[in-house]
């Protein structure tokens, strides 16, 4: 579907961890298809395939990584999850990086 906006990668990760900046759109023996999703991705150790959302969660440290399909233009919806945004919803934002994945748009965000 060519108006389809592809979906926003948003890391809640409470452990220390390291995010790359750009990603080749390549898929490789690694990679995991998320069901119901066109997308597919390398998971990080100790991460499962989550049961109630699209992506994985780490059970024992909190932490997930979930794929949300966008309503609108990517701008708009990255504009609005700032740090003090999302702190209304009770999330701490440590850190929020823009990114691209292949030719996509995308936001890294890690907290809690």
């Amino acid at each position: 579907m060519k108006s389809f906006l592809f979906t926003v990668l948003l890391t809640w990760i409470t452990t220390f961890s390291f995010a790359q900046s750009s990603f080749k759109n390549e898929l490789t023996a690694d990679h995991q298809r998320i069901p119901q999703t066109k997308v597919s991705l390398i998971p990080p150790k100790g991460f499962t395939l989550a049961k109630s959302y699209y992506g994985y969660e780490h059970k024992s440290s909190d932490s997930i990584i979930e794929l949300i399909a966008l309503g609108g233009p990517v701008e708009d919806i990255f504009d609005v999850m700032t740090p003090s945004e999302l702190s209304k919803q009770g999330i701490e934002v440590y850190s929020r990086k823009p990114m691209r994945i292949g030719e996509y748009k995308a936001l890294w965000i890690k907290g809690s």
